[in-house]
């Protein structure tokens, strides 16, 4: 976890800067409800793209790093890079956020629990649901799921729903 957090920073100090930090913590919809923890990164790349302003909708990038307890064996770490469309919503003084994106994420181990995911590299899903509380700080409620779409002979695919604060500079 140690690397893959100094990766996160790493990135962070490039020539594209990061523009939110946020941490979640999370559980499995498994039967054994293992506890996740996820820190990363969102990083607003300039973009141009007249469709997506006129729609009112702005492209992030989330890079992220996660812990999955494993009740069977050592745990799992993993590496996120998702492209994420934002569409922010004003309701009176209040920010509500819809946030979905599908991207890339590697697992250190192809079993959690007794899951075959049947491969290291996974497609994540992702959905988050939030309120922008002020400038520098939002909470949300996040839905990952993830998969291997069937590349694999195995892919028991799995969700988890976190509970995630980002801050905001």
């Amino acid at each position: 976890m140690k690397l893959l957090l100094l990766l996160i920073v790493l990135i962070a100090q490039s020539t594209v800067s990061a523009h939110s930090l946020y941490y979640a913590i999370g559980e499995s919809t498994a039967k054994d409800r293992s506890d996740t923890q996820k820190l990363g990164l969102i990083f607003n790349p300039p973009t141009n793209i007249g469709l997506l302003e006129r729609n009112n909708l702005y492209l992030t990038l989330d890079v992220s790093a996660a812990s999955w307890q494993n009740l069977y064996g050592p745990d799992l770490k993993t590496g996120a890079l998702i492209p994420m469309f934002n569409y922010p919503l004003r309701q009176q003084d209040q920010w509500w956020f819809i946030k979905f994106g599908i991207g890339a994420a590697y697992v250190d181990q192809t079993r959690w629990g007794n899951r075959r995911l049947g491969s290291n590299w996974m497609f994540e899903d992702k959905l988050e649901v939030g309120l922008r509380a002020n400038p520098n700080h939002q909470i949300a409620l996040s839905f990952s799921h993830y998969s291997n779409a069937n590349t694999n002979k195995y892919n028991d695919g799995l969700n988890i729903i976190s509970l995630l604060y980002q801050y905001n500079w």
